[in-house]
């Protein structure tokens, strides 16, 4: 049974207990959380952190829970918007044992420049406030034009430096500073000690340099301040009883009036402070206090669960106490701390972030064999320190034509920080490139002034739980209703009857049972792209016709303004070495489309007739550079129904194409084309022929065989292409009779990246300006395998290459690794 199920039910089992009890103490709290509410997130690593229009973004999802890899989940939802919040993409891909997924995003050529957000959440996630998603926003550069500076969610160009800082990515000044002044613990406290974080951006989100000073109500100094590190920085003061207090901030615009939160009467302050193998607090109160001679409980959690529990006291004599959690055997993430009182009611809370030594994976890069010639191959290992398994993914990118930008997230970032807190963190990298004490004090400020808080404790010990409509039910789920053909009446208390036929050649009779409502749940299904659903229901009176469901479809949720705080177009000298090879490689592209038009126009002549079979075929089948070109066609959907009788298509093809030669038997046959190997799709997607020889022929409809050369293959196809197209839709078969049809949509399909092999002269003739020379991310190590082989073939030009790993091993350890390899 699904896990996500099983917290569904222990969940519903609480609230009914709850009804006799009222009031859930801390303990049991923190148990329910922990049990019930896992956290789960997501991260994307893409082949490259930028991106032309007519590019395909490749990613490898990793999802997360608990200080390792998830198994909470067995879909991931992953989108596209654009700079103003309308999807542009939206893809569901499953997810394989060890939490991973694979994919790929196309960005139209159509596409206008400008700001985009990738985001990516599951079906649990989905139960919880979206800021929790993934999303990493990126800018997009049209074909043929020089990138401008654009400000976020806006069309006009506008010039940009920064105002911390300097250098690439720089932004414009402006003239909206936003500083927050935020006490440590949540409050401050009349006439006790209290620190205080603050945080200074711009209009864009992005951080400012401030200087300032705290005044009091009279006007009196009380002290001054200044950020230390992208904005952020702390003081402590005593805010006295009657007064008031207001922050000078001077910014490189002006100077801002800033009240200070107003200080509680009465409280407890909890300070905490990092220190080896653990943290130090602190607790506070005035020697007035009536939280004085009561019992404080002070609780520590990570990921839900409960790691560290103590029981203290304040008197008026010693009104404040300090602890000391050790954090010496915890795994890496954010320690919530919570104070409580007696009656058990949240006081203060803070987070810090625990960062033990051996948080990596700490693979290392050989360079067996270098080669920056043109379309060179080049040779290199990854080396792994131990044999726990790792779950691994790679790209390689042109160094010279792309400088990732400094904010974008790595593996390290997005699952241990920027996934547990709200808002975007600038240079969200930065924190993890190294241990130094300076680092470390600057991502407690980060944990001090972002938004952190995933629960309301007050109401959780009231039994207001949140709702958990979403939960995911073992692969593909639908839910629906059953209604008579007028749709006016459910049809209640059956059993639905269900023939599953997917375009994948997906089989499956499904058996659901109907509620009084109606209600069914089709779940446990594994399909890609589509399926046809032939069903009826067994009930005395309802004929199959005379029943229609009615699917629920799973809500969209608005990608909020917010998401783009931080972000700016690049400036114009930023990216031209990028947008100058991007721009190439979509000429180069264009030309051998302009060559292959050329070719068709010579050497087919088009009159005016109604189209035949294969020619309506060909308009169901073939997309973009599939469609037409100079090709011989078979058609298996109304002719050639004596193919089903050969053991393969390339059986069926031998002897039929001018210049084609099959030869061999399985598992050894060979085809050339004008004495080179053809370039095989299935479903236009790049495979091998052992992928072609495994696809029954009764699931044909539809081959081309296109003479070279053939530009939807890398390199323009020297040497032809095959092109197979299994049955989808009424091809498949006729409607069955009887009985009503409902499609539904499956997985979506995993393409494979094409990289290309340059071993004939003839692929070595065509230009090559690829910026991602390899994007593998089905990568394994460990268990006997402590190496993983890269290889790969260079473009044209490039004498530098960013090599970035990424991935995480069965202990929950997190690799990055990222290098640049060249010739001096």
């Amino acid at each position: 049974m699904n896990k996500i199920f099983l917290i569904v039910m222990l969940l519903a089992a609480v609230c009914c207990r709850l009804n006799a009890q009222q009031r859930l103490g801390v303990d049991s709290l923190f148990r329910i959380v922990g049990d019930s509410f896992p956290r789960e997130n997501v991260y994307l690593h893409t082949d490259k952190d930028r991106y032309m229009a007519g590019d395909t973004i490749w990613f490898k999802a990793y999802l997360f829970s608990g200080g390792t890899s998830s198994e909470l989940s067995t879909g991931v939802h992953v989108e596209l918007f654009n700079a103003n919040g309308r999807v542009v993409q939206r893809k569901y891909y499953p997810v394989f044992k060890g939490g991973f997924a694979l994919g790929e995003l196309e960005c139209k050529d159509s596409l206008p420049e400008g700001l985009y957000t990738l985001r990516a959440y599951t079906e649990w996630m989905s139960n919880f406030d979206p800021a929790w998603f993934y999303t990493y926003t990126f800018p997009l550069y049209a074909v043929s034009t020089t990138p401008v500076n654009v400000k976020q969610g806006s069309s006009n160009p506008q010039k940009a430096s920064s105002p911390e800082g300097g250098g690439p990515g720089a932004h414009a000044p402006l003239k909206d500073i936003s500083v927050q002044f935020l006490p440590e613990g949540g409050d401050a406290v009349t006439d006790v000690l209290t620190s205080v974080a603050f945080r200074a951006t711009d209009e864009n989100g992005l951080p400012v340099k401030v200087t300032g000073r705290i005044v009091d109500n009279l006007d009196t100094l009380v002290m001054g301040f200044q950020s230390i590190h992208d904005g952020m920085g702390a003081f402590e003061y005593t805010p006295w009883k009657g007064m008031t207090y207001t922050a000078i901030v001077e910014t490189p615009y002006g100077q801002k009036r800033i009240a200070l939160p107003p200080a509680r009467e009465d409280g407890v302050v909890l300070n905490a402070r990092l220190v080896p193998q653990g943290v130090n607090f602190v607790l506070r109160a005035d020697t007035l206090s009536r939280y004085l001679n009561q019992s404080l409980h002070i609780v520590a959690s990570m990921y839900g669960q409960k790691v560290f529990s103590a029981k203290t006291s304040l008197t008026a004599d010693v009104a404040e106490t300090s602890g000391f959690i050790p954090t010496g055997k915890f795994i890496p993430g954010i320690l919530t701390i919570t104070l409580f009182d007696k009656d058990e009611t949240p006081l203060a809370e803070r987070i810090v972030f625990i960062r033990p030594s051996d948080i990596r994976i700490n693979a290392s890069l050989s360079v067996d064999t270098l080669n920056t010639d043109s379309k060179g191959l080049n040779a290199w290992m990854l080396h792994f320190p131990d044999s726990a398994r790792s779950f691994v993914s790679v790209s390689v990118t042109d160094a010279d034509a792309l400088t990732p930008g400094e904010d974008r997230p790595t593996i390290l970032s997005g699952l241990l920080l920027s996934g547990d807190l709200r808002g975007h963190i600038y240079h969200p990298a930065w924190y993890f490139l190294n241990d130094a004490d300076s680092t470390q004090q600057a991502l407690d400020l980060v944990m001090r002034t972002h938004g952190w808080r995933r629960f309301d404790w007050a109401a959780l010990q009231q039994g207001n739980f949140p709702a958990v409509p979403f939960n995911d039910r073992n692969f593909l789920s639908f839910k629906g209703q059953a209604f008579t053909e007028s749709g006016k009446k459910v049809v209640s208390n059956t059993t639905l009857n269900i023939f599953l036929r997917g375009s994948d050649s997906t089989k499956k009779f499904i058996f659901t049972p109907v509620d009084s409502m109606g209600n069914f749940v089709l779940d446990n299904l594994l399909f890609f792209d589509t399926a046809s659903a032939f069903f009826q229901v067994n009930k005395k009176g309802y004929a199959a016709k005379n029943v229609q469901l009615k699917m629920k479809p799973f809500p969209s949720f608005p990608l909020t303004a917010d998401v783009l705080n931080g972000t700016v177009f690049p400036s114009v000298a930023e990216d031209t070495a990028f947008t100058h090879s991007g721009n190439r490689e979509a000429e180069l592209l264009a030309g051998l489309r302009r060559l292959q038009k050329a070719k068709e126009l010579k050497e087919i002549i088009i009159r005016g007739h109604k189209k035949t079979p294969i020619e309506e075929l060909d308009d169901r089948y073939a997309s973009g550079l599939f469609t037409g070109g100079v090709s011989q066609s078979f058609d298996f959907v109304n002719d050639n129904k004596q193919a089903v009788a050969y053991m393969d298509i390339l059986s069926f093809l031998q002897g039929r194409i001018a210049g084609v030669q099959i030869s061999g038997a399985p598992p050894n046959v060979t085809v050339k084309y004008r004495g080179g190997t053809p370039a095989f799709f299935l479903d236009e997607m790049n495979t091998d022929i052992d992928m072609i020889e495994s696809v029954p022929v009764a699931d044909i409809a539809y081959v081309k065989v296109f003479q070279p050369p053939f530009v939807g293959a890398f390199g323009g196809g020297g040497n032809g292409a095959i092109a197979i197209y299994t049955r989808r839709g009424g091809d498949q078969t006729a409607e069955i009779e009887g009985l009503n049809r409902l499609k539904l949509a499956g997985y979506s399909t995993i393409r494979q990246f094409y990289a290309p092999v340059y071993d004939n002269k003839k692929d070595n003739a065509i230009p090559d300006y690829r910026i991602t020379l390899d994007w593998a991310p089905f990568l394994f190590a460990g268990r006997g395998n402590q190496t993983i082989p890269i290889r790969f073939y260079n473009n044209d030009e490039s004498k530098h290459f960013r090599i970035v790993a990424e991935g995480v091993d069965e202990n929950g350890k997190l690799l990055h690794l990222e290098q640049v390899v060249g010739k001096p």
